[in-house]
C-alpha cells in the first residue's frame, strides 16, 4: 500500500493556516471566558494553554506536510522552521554597492569643499563689504579734482544751444544718475546686511 500523499504548501500558506487556526480557537475560547481583562490570571493561563494546543497540533501534523520542498517530518519544530523561513537575505547587489560608494565619495568631496569655504568665505565677505562701503560712500562725492555732479550741471550750456543728440545724451545721463541715486538706500540696506553676515561668518 503506497504511503498517503503529503500536503505541499509554501511557508506563507503554512503560516496563514496556523494563524487562522489560532485565531479561530482564540475566538471560540473567548466566548466562554469571564470578562476581557487581559491581566486576569485565569484568562492569561487559558490563552497560554490555547497557544500551546495550536503549536502542538501543528507539530503533530508536520509529518503530513511539505513546506517549500522540505518535508516537515524531518524538522524538529515546524513552528521554528516557519519563523526562520521569514528571514530572507537579499543577494549582494554590486550595482547598489557601487552607487553607495559614489555617494560616500560625493559626501567626502562636499565636506572638503565646505571646510575650504569655512576658511575662505569670511575673507571674501570682508573684501566685498569693504568694496561696497567704498562704492556706496563715493556716490555723489567729489572726484579727486573736486568735481561734483552739481558743478558739472552748472557748467552745461543752455538747452537751446545743445544739439538733439547732445540733449538725448544728457537725458540718458540724468536718468542713469537718478536711478543710481534712487538705489542708494537699497544699497545701504544690503551693505548693512552684508556687514551682519560678515560678523556671523567671521565668528565661525
Amino acid at each position: 500500500m503506497p504511503p498517503p500523499e503529503k500536503l505541499h504548501l509554501t511557508a506563507q500558506d503554512a503560516r496563514y493556516l496556523r494563524d487562522e487556526f489560532a485565531s479561530a480557537v482564540e475566538q471560540k475560547t473567548s466566548l466562554h471566558l469571564p470578562g476581557n481583562d487581559p491581566t486576569d490570571p485565569l484568562i492569561l493561563r487559558v490563552r497560554q494553554l490555547v497557544s500551546d494546543f495550536v503549536t502542538e497540533t501543528m507539530q503533530l501534523s508536520r509529518h503530513a506536510l511539505v513546506v517549500d520542498g522540505v518535508e516537515m517530518g524531518h524538522v524538529t519544530s515546524i513552528d521554528s522552521h516557519l519563523r526562520e523561513s521569514t528571514e530572507h537575505i537579499e543577494p549582494f547587489d554590486m550595482a547598489l554597492a557601487e552607487e553607495l560608494r559614489k555617494v560616500y565619495a560625493e559626501v567626502d568631496e562636499t565636506t572638503v569643499k565646505l571646510s575650504e569655504m569655512r576658511k575662505n568665505v569670511p575673507h571674501v565677505i570682508a573684501e566685498l563689504y569693504k568694496q561696497a562701503e567704498f562704492d556706496c560712500g563715493n556716490i555723489g562725492a567729489s572726484t579727486e579734482e573736486g568735481t561734483t555732479l552739481e558743478s558739472v550741471l552748472e557748467e552745461l550750456p543752455p538747452a537751446q544751444e545743445l544739439s538733439e543728440e547732445e540733449k538725448e545724451t544728457l537725458k540718458q545721463s540724468l536718468r542713469e544718475i537718478k536711478r543710481l541715486r534712487g538705489a542708494v538706500p537699497e544699497t545701504q540696506t544690503r551693505l548693512e546686511e552684508l556687514g551682519k553676515v560678515k560678523e556671523v561668518i567671521g565668528g565661525l
